[in-house]
């Protein structure tokens, strides 16, 4: 029987690994046109496209521009800045309505080409008209390949379109990413670019300073000219150019990039030849291996970008294929003249492969596919009071209700506990090793711990169990083997946490991953159930080491999910869950970590991921339970009846100037949020402030009971999070604001602005203002002096 059972496993492990070497498994293998640049190009002469009572769409056939023309006030937004435009101001940066990144084949090596060198001065540019637009297709004939893009005009707004089934390639360069019209959104820079050498004399001489020291340089020059010289010295001396600072700036111009809760980004020329932001949409693919990278980046959670420039500005919203898509921005960019935020595509997915260790070589595959999906981005034009990021976060708040966002009809409570279940801890046994669950909070500890925090504060949590799976806190089996540890105490422990909450109207979610796992069981194996790559391996992640800086290869890796196993398990974890009597689920991975699996060509490039998890998280819904998620990517979060641990704290990234609460105020009101650990911050206070300002929920971590081995773990959140330790400063904070939280328990944000001093300013829609101050010193605000570190509100204006 054995030697059977070992044969039949045998045969299997052989047939999985043929299928594993099939050509293109996984792939879905089209047709496509090849590359062929065409004898005749079609044309369009200079015309208005499309007009409707708001805009005029118009082409200027000689720079193949297109032109947004604005009927209430005469600005006009286009594929180049129109100030360069009028000016005749071409070059390779504002001129190149589209950029393309190709990879050699053999070589592998990066090319990155624009449109204005690469196909537009030469002539190699076909146009058509189309239904209230027109569609151009670019033909970059270094690299052998050509791009279809669409532009339309629509009521209040105008659409750039690629339907990726267009794209043609030749047999040397693969296609990588498209960038569409990367300048639609610019402004143009502020202040000087460095001056640059005189090709001449070989030297760069600053006339000004030399006057300024008195020095005497003879440079040669006949004396008629440099009397002239003098002269417009003198005047520029007379007349010195006035310098703003970055505040000053800021008030009317800046870029917005979605980085964090949300981020602006100046203008200004400084050191170098400007600042780059890049981030990918709902963070880097969570199953490509990230070399370099062994710290967690600022999350981009909305597909949403825009620019302010004077009285007017533009939001651009990427509508289709938001999870191939890339936000951009160069701010300060001294050879485009103009700062920038674009939408860049990833066309195909790829595979990164290096050594662990920061010096190690990397080496790109890319995948044999192009993804099947049409880019659209769409641009709005804001004027008047909504030309700034507060109009941009109304207008794609708008933008999410028109495609069914609804407000959750849980009402948001002051504060939020992630009660921490067990944690994996390795032990002996007549001196062998074992790993076992240890509790760090069974479910009677959990049920005390609420009881008396409601007690104390005389006002109810919103509660998330976490880590209360077989593996708790660590990546186990998939959803934690669909059942609790047994360190965590009785199904009828449960029972009686699950009844308190619900008799006390008490939000309680259970979380369980259903994206990340290790071992197999439950009918998912590590061969047969892991996503996988662009080059069709096994998605392995690894641990990383932050001191280190490498991957941590004692402790092993994990996998993802195949994306097409998700409802599946979400299925059985809902027939688990009503045997265990559970009430709300908590899918913290599944609403924050976007990934592809290239086992079906509907998976690629984190294809349909948006779509798939708001299917998934109405499932649970359907099925009579409420949702939950973490940190939310959009998608996730207008599907949520609750939000936890969302960032709050900025990372305070070079390029970026300052930090808005651009999420909060698309969400607040739609779907309650709490805010990530309060006691876990280096910087509490500041903190507290970020969440009363964005009018989040306070969130906090607690365990019951702390253990000396759990210092093995890599688990942080486990630091600080000790009940005992915590309690008398929760209470009190929760107290201090809890009747703020109650004023604003439904309402949205409506405006939100800081004052010269530091100050910002919150006001919803029911007429609640809230100020802080997150200064060491006292400011004054609208309503007297505000102390330092201080929050005052006020109902219906100021007191």
């Amino acid at each position: 029987m054995i030697a059977k059972a070992k044969r039949v496993l045998a045969f299997a492990v052989i047939l999985c690994m043929l299928l594993c070497l099939l050509p293109g498994c996984g792939e879905e293998e089209t047709s496509r046109v090849a590359y062929a640049l065409p004898e005749t190009f079609d044309s369009v002469s200079s015309q208005t496209l499309a007009e409707n009572d708001n805009y005029r769409l118009e082409w200027d056939d000689d720079l193949k521009a297109v032109m947004m023309h604005s009927k209430s006030d005469g600005k006009v937004w286009g594929t180049m800045p129109y100030a360069a435009y009028e000016a005749g101001e071409m070059n390779d940066f504002v001129s190149s309505p589209v950029v393309i990144e190709a990879v050699e084949a053999t070589s592998l090596q990066l090319n990155l080409s624009r449109a204005y060198s690469g196909s537009v001065q030469s002539g190699n540019v076909s146009a058509k008209t189309i239904d209230n637009g027109i569609e151009v297709t670019y033909y970059f004939d270094g690299l052998e390949i050509s791009v279809p893009v669409q532009y339309t005009l629509r009521e209040d707004s105008m659409a750039v379109s690629l339907n990726t089934e267009g794209i043609t390639e030749g047999d040397v360069y693969l296609l990588k990413t498209v960038s569409l019209a990367p300048f639609m959104c610019s402004v143009a820079n502020v202040g000087s670019a460095p001056v640059e050498e005189d090709d001449d004399l070989g030297i760069d001489i600053d006339l000004d300073l030399d006057l300024d020291l008195g020095l005497d340089i003879d440079l040669g020059i006949e004396e008629e000219v440099t009397e002239e010289v003098e002269e417009e010295e003198e005047e520029e001396v007379t007349e010195p150019e006035e310098k703003l600072s970055t505040a000053e700036v800021m008030k009317n111009t800046y870029l917005f990039v979605p980085a964090g809760n949300g981020a602006l980004m100046s203008p200004e020329i400084k050191d170098g030849d400007g600042r780059q932001y890049s981030g990918d949409v709902y963070g880097v693919d969570a199953g490509r291996y990230q070399p370099y990278n062994y710290y967690t980046q600022e999350s981009v959670k909305m597909p949403v970008f825009g620019v302010k420039d004077g009285a007017d500005a533009i939001v651009g919203i990427i509508e289709g294929g938001a999870e191939q898509g890339v936000v951009q921005a160069a701010a300060g960019n001294v050879a485009a003249k103009y700062s920038n935020v674009a939408a860049t595509f990833y066309v195909r997915g790829a595979d990164v492969y290096a050594e662990s260790g920061h010096l190690a070589t990397v080496n790109t595959r890319l995948s044999k596919t192009i993804v099947g999906s049409t880019f659209t981005v769409g641009f709005y034009p804001l004027t008047g009071d909504d030309a700034d990021y507060v109009g941009m976060a109304k207008r794609y708040r708008d933008y999410l209700i028109d495609n069914g966002m609804v407000k959750s009809e849980t009402v948001q409570n002051a504060y939020a506990l992630s009660v921490l279940g067990n944690v994996v801890t390795t032990s002996l046994a007549f001196g062998v090793p074992y790993d076992s669950a240890k509790s760090m909070t069974t479910f009677n500890e959990a049920a005390a711990i609420i009881k008396e925090m409601a007690t104390e504060t005389k006002l109810n949590p919103a509660v998330q169990l976490v880590g209360y799976g077989a593996s708790g806190l660590d990546i186990g089996k998939v959803a934690g083997g669909f059942k609790f540890a047994s360190a965590s105490g009785t199904k009828k422990d449960y029972a009686a946490l699950t009844e308190y909450a619900t008799d006390k109207n008490i939000p309680l979610f259970t979380d369980f991953d259903l994206v990340y796992f290790k071992q197999g069981g439950n009918g998912y194996t590590k061969l047969m159930s892991a996503a996988k790559t662009a080059t069709l391996h096994r998605s392995d992640v690894y641990y990383k080491m932050l001191a280190q800086r490498a991957w941590d290869e004692d402790e092993g890796f994990y996998h993802l999910l195949n994306r097409s196993k998700l409802s599946e398990a979400l299925d059985k974890l809902l027939k688990k869950g009503d045997k265990l009597g559970i009430t709300g689920y908590s899918l913290a991975t599944l609403g924050s970590a976007a990934y592809s699996d290239y086992s079906d060509a509907a998976y690629e490039v984190k294809k349909n991921m948006a779509a798939d998890v708001q299917k998934l998280f109405a499932t649970v819904n359907e099925a009579g339970h409420a949702v939950s998620s973490d940190n939310a990517n959009d998608y996730a979060a207008v599907a949520s009846d609750t939000v936890f641990n969302v960032e709050i704290e900025p990372r305070h990234s070079d390029v970026i100037e300052s930090y808005v609460p651009f999420y909060a105020i698309v969400f607040k009101g739609y779907v309650p949020m709490y805010s990530e650990a309060l006691n876990l911050s280096a910087d509490h206070d500041s903190l507290v402030l970020g969440a009363l300002e964005s009018g989040i929920g306070l969130g906090y971590n607690v365990l019951m009971k702390y253990d000396t081995s759990f210092a093995a773990t890599t688990h942080l959140n486990i630091y600080d999070s000790l009940y005992s330790a915590n309690k008398d400063a929760m209470v009190a904070t929760v107290t201090k604001y809890k009747d703020y939280y109650a004023a604003i328990a439904d309402a949205t944000i409506a405006d939100y602005e800081v004052l010269e001093n530091g100050v910002t300013v919150t006001t919803f829609d029911n007429g609640v203002v809230a100020y802080t101050n997150k200064s060491a010193s006292a400011q004054t605000y609208p309503g007297g002096e505000l102390e330092a570190n201080g929050f005052k509100y006020v109902k219906g204006g100021t007191n």
